[in-house]
């Protein structure tokens, strides 16, 4: 009915739209403006901007030597608002060491990282960009067995191997250097790790494999 007698006052539906629109936009500032404010019992910090915080205090390069006169002005613990976000950066030996001896179970993780954890390697299937948690611990406990020294000195033979071949085939065509090294990335190390044996340059069960999975995680 509402709806009905704006209808009637002479507001159509787009001006409906554009002042819903609107609407939704100024809720969405607030909200964001509120998320930008500095929380209680927040480390002292430079005074920020509602929706912006402290960015725009923070220089593009070299911004250790602002956080640096922060420092001498706040101490060695400063909370900073990077928009919404929460940062506290610690300025001295003292704070970082407390951090990690006596509360690494807790700090352990590391910060998001968009491109690399949603984009590039989704679902922590990487575990340089996996946050800490079961899917890291399952990803660390299956690198240190392909790490460990016994499993790395069994395939120190494998490796000079090929490199040895690599070589000889360098000498033996070297314009055909790119084929060569691009034999080596593609298939010979990989193979190391998967196939028991080696064979003839391109393998077609697996020439193809490196560069498509290459290709598919390097394109988001």
């Amino acid at each position: 009915m509402a709806l009905l007698s704006l209808l009637n006052l002479g507001i159509g539906p787009v001006s409906l739209c554009l002042g819903a629109i609107a609407v939704a936009f100024i809720v969405l500032l607030l909200q964001y403006a509120v998320a930008s404010q500095r929380p209680k019992n927040f480390p002292p910090g430079p005074r920020g901007l509602p929706i912006l915080g402290n960015l725009h205090q923070l220089p593009l390069r070299k911004a250790f030597l602002r956080q640096t006169e922060w420092t001498n002005e706040y101490g060695t613990l400063i909370g900073l608002k990077l928009g919404p976000a929460n940062v506290v950066v610690l300025n001295s030996y003292r704070h970082v060491k407390e951090l990690f001896d006596k509360r690494g179970a807790s700090y352990s993780s590391r910060p998001n990282n968009y491109v690399g954890g949603e984009l590039i390697c989704p679902n922590e299937t990487h575990i340089l960009v996996a946050q800490y948690g079961p899917g890291w611990r399952a990803l660390r406990k299956s690198v240190q067995g392909l790490l460990s020294v016994n499993a790395v000195d069994a395939l120190y033979p494998l490796q000079t191997a090929e490199a040895t071949q690599t070589m000889c085939h360098l000498l033996d065509d070297p314009s055909g250097y790119y084929d060569h090294i691009r034999q080596i990335f593609y298939c010979r190390y990989p193979g190391i790790c998967v196939w028991p044996a080696r064979g003839e340059f391109p393998i077609p069960e697996s020439a193809g494999i490196v560069p498509r999975v290459t290709k598919e995680r390097c394109c988001p």
